[in-house]
């Protein structure tokens, strides 16, 4: 993908918390709440985005999301990493929706930094 295409966008974040652990529940009410380490995150990556430039991109997407590769042994399932960056770009308007995503593609990467990933959107409104 290359960013010299107008309807691209590209943006460098902290990885989210596994979507298993961005809500808690509580059982005396049986009410679900966003976790605290889901808030934070969210407002790590809220300041991320005010220094970055970005664009409000039309549907329907194409997103290559890269997170960095975690230097301990644990064992993680990457496709977790997806609905809360997803909600995440949808709240602050660089989607329109998630339900416009017609092709998302997840991966390991060795050059983005550990705890980091790097989310490229295309447009591809006109194909």
């Amino acid at each position: 993908m290359s960013l010299k295409n107008q309807n691209m966008c590209q943006l460098i974040l902290s990885t989210p918390p596994s979507v298993n652990s961005c809500y808690a529940t509580d059982f005396r009410t049986k009410r679900r709440f966003i976790s605290k380490t889901y808030a934070q995150w969210l407002n790590i990556a809220a300041q991320e985005l005010l220094t970055q430039s970005r664009k409000n991109l039309k549907p329907k997407y194409k997103i290559l999301v890269e997170v960095g590769r975690f230097k301990d042994k644990r064992r993680r399932d990457i496709c977790n990493y997806e609905k809360p960056l997803t909600d995440f770009l949808v709240k602050y308007d660089i989607l329109e929706d998630d339900c416009f995503i017609e092709d998302m593609r997840l991966k390991w990467s060795d050059e983005i930094e550990q705890k980091q990933l790097r989310v490229t959107i295309e447009s591809i409104e006109n194909d």
